[in-house]
């Protein structure tokens, strides 16, 4: 919401006690105190804004998650 890297949660959109599901379309990182501010709420009724729309990851985060430095010989087998 405020666009903060550090102190990172995960935030429902549309939140859980509210019917949200736990989907890729439905949740993005938030910092803690956004998250905190926002509570229950949707981002409309907390008068917070989304800075993109949520939507499921690149297969490669999860690649740079495993090997933060991609070894050479796997680059042949990864999309550019």
């Amino acid at each position: 919401y405020c666009g903060s890297r550090s102190n990172l949660t995960v935030d429902h959109v549309v939140p859980r006690s509210k019917g949200g599901p736990s989907s890729w379309d439905n949740i993005v990182a938030s910092c803690a105190p956004c998250n905190r501010r926002k509570g229950s709420a949707s981002p409309r009724q907390a008068g917070m804004m989304l800075n993109r729309q949520p939507s499921a990851p690149s297969p490669h985060v999860f690649i740079h998650v495993a090997s933060p430095t991609i070894p050479a010989v796997w680059r042949a087998y990864l999309a550019a």
